[in-house]
């Protein structure tokens, strides 16, 4: 059994899902302290820039950052400037969706695209770094939103941050600093690659790019959708249950795509890559349901406290979370399993699936908003899960024929990370 525990704690997925964990519970803290200090109204604004600025951030590289995962080009200017004006683009399209749409200040509209920006160059940092094993440095360079927001909470908790302005100026100065930290380590390690020449397959950014955008916008959607279908305020509550509910199952989500990637790139036979995937979901399934049980208890009383009554999360909101919360957790899978070991076709069909997935998502919040927040939130888990189903399939068909090839040969496992590092 000793034994048995030592495999499970030993394991590069959960080494990574602990990793991840740590930037959770700072992008769960900074959320309730700026929900602590601000009002409904201001903190329901952040809370939509906030959603605004992930799905940018991701979408800005147009999947040239995950294209480094995949080849061995070398991250220098010339890889970077489309990186930057396309980032910028987006970014400015974000501002422009939030000032027009949702009301935001054109200020913090312009200033949430600034920090979309940074953070877009911060996640393509940490695809360089990630091929290089520099696990550590890169997940806080892909994490490095939520570490921003928590310094702006205690910002806002100490009474310097007062709006929702000056909160998306000050998540912008952080992605600042930590572009220049970052891109000293990155460009460092860049060093060694064999050119900037090196080839890269463009034919499988875009699909990159459509997974991408697609979790990310899975993940935000509710925020995106709650304003216009309900209210405000139950933005700002829907905010505070990510930050005591959600949380954890998006966490694990994150660490399923960011560590079983390359341990599948780095395994060339069906076979194991069938038996890692089984235990790693085996083991991810079992910290969901302690993360259910532990979500049911504790959320209601810690947010009632932290917010002192501001937002009222019931038994009722948590069930639906943790529901939605493990829906997102099985669309990771398939999303790991592409753009580790999927060839072109895989990756366009696993794109494909998950814009069946926000499909699915939308059309679940539209039938149920009328009976409120927590049935937006069972309707968006159940018709985004029932859409998920077809890529869960792929994946079982793929991994059941011993004769399918694995793609990315050596390529794959030169930068895939160490069996023992974290992502």
């Amino acid at each position: 059994m000793l034994r048995a525990l030592r495999k499970v704690l030993l394991s590069p997925s959960l080494q990574g899902a602990m990793i991840f964990a740590m930037s959770g519970g700072a992008f769960a803290l900074g959320n309730l302290l700026l929900a602590h200090a601000l009002t409904v109204s201001a903190y329901g604004h952040f809370a939509l820039m906030v959603a605004i600025l992930i799905i940018t951030s991701n979408m800005g590289p147009l999947g040239l950052d995950q294209l480094l995962l995949r080849s061995q080009r070398r991250l220098g200017g010339r890889y970077l400037a489309p990186i930057i004006l396309s980032s910028a683009l987006i970014a400015l399209a974000g501002a422009w969706i939030a000032s027009r749409l949702y009301g935001v200040i054109p200020a913090a509209a312009i200033a949430i695209a600034c920090a979309s920006l940074m953070f877009a160059l911060l996640r393509t940092a940490a695809c360089a770094l990630r091929r290089h094993g520099v696990a550590i440095i890169a997940i806080f360079c892909d994490t490095a939103a939520d570490w921003g927001l928590l310094c702006v909470g205690i910002a806002a908790l100490g009474g310097w941050i007062i709006d929702e302005e000056q909160a998306a100026l000050a998540l912008a100065g952080f992605g600042s600093i930590a572009v220049i930290a970052a891109y000293i380590v990155t460009l460092g390690h860049e060093r060694t690659m064999a050119s900037e020449a090196a080839p890269i397959h463009l034919a499988e950014a875009f699909p990159l790019l459509g997974i991408i955008a697609a979790g990310a916008v899975l993940v935000q959607a509710e925020r995106l959708l709650i304003p216009p279908l309900l209210s405000l305020e139950d933005l700002a509550t829907f905010a505070v249950l990510t930050s005591v509910a959600i949380a954890p199952f998006r966490v694990l989500s994150a660490g399923i795509v960011a560590s079983l990637t390359p341990q599948l790139r780095k395994i060339h036979d069906i076979d194991g890559q069938r038996k890692l995937l089984v235990h790693e979901i085996r083991m991810f399934a079992a910290l969901a349901a302690i993360s259910t049980i532990i979500v049911c208890l504790i959320a209601p009383p810690f947010a009632d406290i932290f917010t002192q009554g501001r937002y009222v999360v019931g038994i009722g909101l948590c069930l639906a979370a943790c529901v939605n919360g493990t829906v997102k957790i099985l669309q990771a899978v398939p999303r790991a399993v592409a753009t580790g070991i999927g060839t072109a076709a895989d990756l366009h069909r696993v794109n494909l699936s998950m814009w069946l997935c926000v499909l699915g998502t939308v059309t679940g919040a539209l039938a149920c908003a009328h009976w409120g927040l927590t049935a937006l939130i069972l309707g968006a888990a159940i018709g985004s899960g029932i859409a998920t189903l077809p890529s869960i399939m792929m994946v079982r068909k793929k991994l059941a024929r011993p004769g399918t090839p694995v793609a990315g040969g050596d390529v794959g496992a030169s930068t895939g990370l160490p069996s023992s590092a974290a992502p």
